[in-house]
């Protein structure tokens, strides 16, 4: 997000952008202005156009200003850290249950936690315990295998086989932490004089 903003004074007409390495470059007015979407560090780039000039003295003449806005990501915020902070978040978790339609009394079933919240969520523990005998465990996470799930994300549990008469419910227990992010960026404006000729 970089914008460069070079001033034509009078003095000087019909400014015809030449060639830009990088970006796009239109006049406008009494200005050309180039648009850059991204810039890497310490990358130069490079914008050339033409003036006509009529001179009948010599007095100086001055080429214009130049000014750039940018924004960017922020270096202040390295080595910080968030000691303790308290969040609500919206989320839901349910288990999908679907009857086979070819083997009625059976169940293909799946936990599945849903991060509808703005933050990013990471999930340590999921547990689905058989109605029946709660020593019997459906699911049962390692929380190295649930990656951090973003704002919006979904995760599912491998599937398991169920077999009732009924509808079944299964007991749950879930247990997930809201991760700490923030991030700081940066805009900036630079002027630079003009040349005097």
């Amino acid at each position: 997000n970089i914008k460069v903003v070079k001033n034509i004074p009078d003095d000087f007409t019909n400014p015809v952008i030449v060639d830009t390495t990088e970006g796009r470059a239109n006049v406008e007015g009494n200005q050309i202005v180039w648009t850059i979407d991204k810039l890497a560090p310490e990358y130069t780039v490079m914008l050339k156009f033409t003036c006509n000039i009529m001179v009948t003295d010599i007095t100086k003449r001055r080429t214009g200003t130049v000014e750039v806005t940018y924004q960017s990501a922020s270096s202040f915020a390295e080595g910080l850290d968030i000691g303790k902070f308290d969040a609500y978040t919206r989320n839901k978790f349910y288990i999908d249950t679907v009857e086979r339609d070819e083997e009625p009394g059976i169940f293909d079933c799946k936990l599945v936690f849903d991060n509808s919240s703005e933050f990013i969520i990471q999930l340590f523990n999921a547990d689905v315990y058989s109605p029946e005998d709660e020593s019997k465990k459906f699911v049962d996470i390692d929380p190295n295998d649930v990656p951090f799930l973003p704002s919006g994300a979904q995760w599912h549990s491998k599937k398991w086989e169920f077999e009732s008469e009924e509808y079944p419910t299964f007991r749950k227990k879930l247990e997930f932490r809201v991760m700490p992010d923030f991030q700081t960026i940066v805009n900036g404006t630079v002027a630079l004089s003009d040349v005097i000729l």
